[in-house]
């Protein structure tokens, strides 16, 4: 089914080597399950909050898979259009607040 991994002596290996075998998905397996937890953790503030709050975690973990060469660059361009669209959202929220 899977070849056993060679020479995987730490954690790092162990990750480039599950993203191998899983066509590169692992990464972005790994950014929903950043976003789905930093929302739920985070909210006992209000939504909106949650929502920057786990946009912006989840942005900065894809520039790290990213730099580690987990994520494709879709993944990384839909992690910064979640993070431009959410940053918006709460712009217009905020400009019906005050008015």
């Amino acid at each position: 089914m899977f070849s056993w991994p060679s020479n995987v002596t730490s954690l790092v290996d162990l990750v480039y080597h599950v993203n191998e075998i899983t066509n590169s998905y692992f990464g972005v397996v790994m950014l929903l399950v950043v976003f789905i937890i930093s929302y739920i953790s985070a909210k006992a503030a209000s939504s909106e909050k949650a929502l920057m709050y786990s946009a912006f975690l989840t942005f900065i973990t894809a520039l790290f898979l990213a730099f580690a060469e987990l994520l494709t660059s879709t993944a990384l361009y839909i992690s910064i259009i979640l993070l431009v669209g959410v940053i918006v959202y709460s712009f217009f929220l905020r400009q019906e607040e005050q008015v």
